[in-house]
C-alpha cells in the first residue's frame, strides 16, 4: 500500500489538466450546509426535487447540479444558477420550470453563440474588449459566452459587472430570483469523494475567503480530483486544477476584473475536450489574463490523421486553426486515495 496521493502521482506522471474539465452549460448550486457524503450532490437533489424531479433534472441537456456551502460553516445561504453570462440567486431552490428556461433565447433558438469583436491591448498587457461596432441587441450570445460589452480602450480591464444581466422574478413561480454576485470561485473540498480535495482544497478556501470574502464557496465533486486543488470559476464555467493558495488568489484577482487567468486552466465547461485544450493553449499563448471572449472556439472537425481533431478559433478577432492530438503516458494503478487507476495524458498542438 502506497502513501502517495493521487494528485502527487498525477503530477509525477506528467498528467496534463488541459481538456479535462467536466462538461455542462448550466451549473445549479444547491446550498447544502453540514457534513457531506461522497454523493452529496445526488443526495441533495433527490431530497429537494424527489425521485421524479431528480430524473427530470438529470435529463435536462447541459444542466449539472452541485452541492455548495459557505466557507464559514454557517447554515444560512442561497441557491445559485450560473449559465456562463451571469449568476442568479434564489431564496429557495429553483423550480424545474425555472431551470428549463435558463439560458439566452438566442441559444435556445439555435443561433451561433460566437460573436466576433475587435480586441485591443490595455495597460500591462491585460486584454479586454474594445467597443464593438454592432448594436448590443444584434450580437449573438450563448452559454459560457458572455455578451461583448462596450468598453473604451482607455478605461482598462473589463469589470465583471459588465457581464451581468438583471435578475427577475419568474411570473410562473413564487420562488424569487435576483442578481447574484459578479463572480464566484467554487473550490472542491469533498473529502469523502477523494481525500486530495479536502487536503488541498481547504487551504485554498481559507486564503480566498480572507482576501475575497463572499466570493468563494466550497463545492462538491468537480471531476478530476487527481488535479486537486480544483476549482470552478463562475459564471464563465472555467475549471482550474493543481491550484495552490497563491495560484487561487491570482485566479480570483483576475476574475475580479472580469478576466480569465490562463495558468492552471483545465478548460471551459461548454466545450468538448479538444476544444477545451485548444482554448487553454491559446489563452496561455496570450501570456496574460484575458476577457472571456478574447478566445472564441468556433468548432471542431475530425482530421485525416488518427486521433487528431482540428479546432477553428478566433483570438483577438483573428482566425486560428489548430490540430490537436491526444497523447498518453504511464498508467497509475495504486495511490493512497484508493481511486480507480488512471493513465496520464496530454495534447500535442500545432498550427495549420
Amino acid at each position: 500500500m502506497t502513501d502517495l496521493l493521487c494528485s502527487d502521482a498525477a503530477r509525477d506522471a506528467g498528467d496534463d489538466p488541459a481538456g479535462t474539465a467536466s462538461t455542462f452549460t448550466t451549473a445549479v448550486l444547491l446550498h447544502t450546509p453540514g457534513a457531506w457524503g461522497n454523493r452529496v450532490a445526488d443526495e441533495v437533489t433527490a431530497t429537494i426535487y424527489g425521485p421524479e424531479g431528480a430524473r427530470a433534472l438529470e435529463a435536462m441537456p447541459g444542466v449539472r447540479v452541485f452541492a455548495t456551502r459557505p466557507p464559514d460553516g454557517r447554515s444560512t445561504g442561497t441557491h445559485l444558477v450560473a449559465d456562463g453570462h451571469r449568476i442568479r440567486k434564489f431564496d429557495s431552490p429553483p423550480t424545474l420550470d425555472q431551470l428549463r428556461s435558463t439560458g439566452p433565447a438566442e441559444h435556445a433558438a439555435g443561433q451561433s453563440p460566437h460573436a466576433a469583436a475587435p480586441w485591443t491591448l490595455a495597460a500591462g498587457a491585460v486584454l479586454h474588449a474594445a467597443a464593438p461596432s454592432t448594436p448590443q441587441s444584434a450580437r449573438p450570445t450563448g452559454p459560457m459566452y458572455p455578451t461583448q460589452v462596450s468598453v473604451p480602450a482607455a478605461t482598462g480591464p473589463v469589470s465583471a459587472e459588465n457581464y451581468l444581466a438583471p435578475g427577475a422574478q419568474d411570473p410562473s413561480s413564487s420562488r424569487q430570483e435576483a442578481p447574484g454576485p459578479g463572480w464566484l470561485l467554487a473550490v472542491c473540498t469533498n473529502g469523502k469523494r477523494d481525500r486530495c480535495c479536502a487536503i488541498l482544497g481547504r487551504p485554498l478556501v481559507r486564503a480566498l475567503e480572507q482576501a475575497y470574502p463572499g466570493s468563494v464557496l466550497e463545492i462538491s465533486h468537480l471531476g478530476g480530483h487527481r488535479f486537486a486543488g480544483t476549482a470552478l470559476l463562475l459564471p464563465w464555467g472555467y475549471s482550474y486544477g493543481n491550484l495552490t493558495a497563491v495560484g487561487a488568489l491570482q485566479v480570483a484577482h483576475a476574475a475580479q476584473q472580469g478576466l480569465i487567468e490562463p495558468r492552471w486552466l483545465r478548460g471551459r465547461a461548454d466545450l468538448e475536450p479538444a476544444g477545451q485544450a485548444a482554448d487553454v493553449h491559446l489563452r496561455q499563448q496570450l501570456g496574460a489574463p484575458a476577457a472571456p471572449g478574447a478566445v472564441q472556439i468556433l468548432g471542431s472537425t475530425a482530421a485525416n490523421a488518427p486521433q487528431e481533431t482540428v479546432i477553428d478559433a478566433l483570438v483577438l478577432g483573428s482566425p486560428r486553426r489548430l490540430a490537436l492530438t491526444r497523447t498518453t503516458g504511464p498508467t497509475v494503478t495504486d495511490t493512497a486515495c484508493g481511486g480507480k487507476p488512471f493513465t496520464a495524458a496530454g495534447w500535442t498542438v500545432r498550427d495549420i
